[in-house]
């Protein structure tokens, strides 16, 4: 983000555009991200998300190197980027529950909230630091880098497997019988009916 924001300074004080097309698809499309996490294999989309957004990364380091980046290639770059990362915190934090057990799932949330929180403090002075080290392109480089080893270490996880072993631990409902809307409920039991 700070490479964009510095290709940006250089030609126009444009940067609320170029935030705006960052964060209007991630806003738009962040309650689409959760349907498609309902809908789909979250480990799957998450090495969906990781390897996709690897390409526009790679599309924008080509043309910053090769000199033909333009301001209008921010604002696209920006908008697909956003519109692929839009997924990204639901599936993240859907997949938490399927990682670990459940008595430590909330280690487990605090522990993600407090990484994700310390990755957008330290991240944009770390990619300072980087670009003047190695400037706007090595940036790039690392991002697009970090972006696929992270799609790699996504293939690599593999999650608890839920499945009952004896269809007959499944809990069976009775329906509800003919009462007042207000004091309907449905009656839970194990066992044979």
């Amino acid at each position: 983000m700070i490479g964009r924001g510095v290709c940006a300074r250089a030609w126009c004080a444009a940067v609320l555009a170029l935030g705006l097309c960052g964060a209007a698809p991630r806003l738009m499309l962040g309650a689409l991200g959760g349907v498609l996490v309902d809908r789909y294999d979250r480990k799957r989309l998450l090495i969906l998300i990781e390897f996709a957004s690897a390409v526009p990364v790679l599309i924008f380091l080509v043309l910053y190197t090769f000199g033909a980046l333009e301001f209008w290639h921010l604002l696209a770059f920006e908008i697909l980027f956003g519109s692929i990362r839009a997924v990204n915190p639901s599936a993240s934090q859907s997949i938490l529950a399927e990682l670990v057990p459940r008595d430590h799932l909330m280690n487990a949330v605090s522990l993600y909230t407090i990484g994700f929180n310390f990755a957008r403090i330290v991240g944009p002075s770390l990619g300072g630091i980087l670009i003047l080290w190695i400037g706007v392109g090595g940036c790039y480089s690392v991002f697009a880098a970090s972006l696929i080893l992270a799609g790699v270490g996504l293939l690599l996880i593999r999650l608890k497997d839920e499945r009952v072993a004896n269809p007959e631990q499944y809990v069976k409902c009775a329906p509800a019988q003919r009462q007042p809307r207000r004091a309907r409920r449905i009656v839970i039991w194990r066992g044979e009916t």
